[in-house]
């Protein structure tokens, strides 16, 4: 587990790194709410993680929430979750199926 816009930052990287047949990891918003007080908000949306096996184009999909902070009037991410709930495309979609 990992929390944090650095933590997410940090778990793309390395996976860019270590995976040559790496594509793209997109997030997609689907909406974003602000608190009555202003000073923070929920984004909720979908997720998609492409990248190549030997056997095709593995796609791992899923959805996400992202809280966000105002401080001075500067937006931030604070913490992240991030649920995988589909993989296709390649056998090894078997290391995320039911363990993620």
């Amino acid at each position: 587990m990992s929390a944090g816009p650095d933590a997410t930052a940090s778990i793309i990287a390395s996976d860019v790194a270590k995976d040559p047949g790496f594509i793209a990891y997109e997030r997609l918003t689907d909406r974003v709410q602000v608190s009555t007080g202003g000073a923070k908000a929920a984004e909720t949306g979908h997720w998609v993680g492409r990248w190549k096996e030997a056997d095709g184009e593995m796609r791992l999909t899923g959805v996400y929430l992202a809280m966000w902070i105002q401080t001075d009037g500067r937006w931030t991410v604070k913490s992240e979750a991030y649920v995988a709930l589909a993989c296709t495309g390649s056998v090894e979609c078997r290391r995320f199926t039911g363990l993620l």
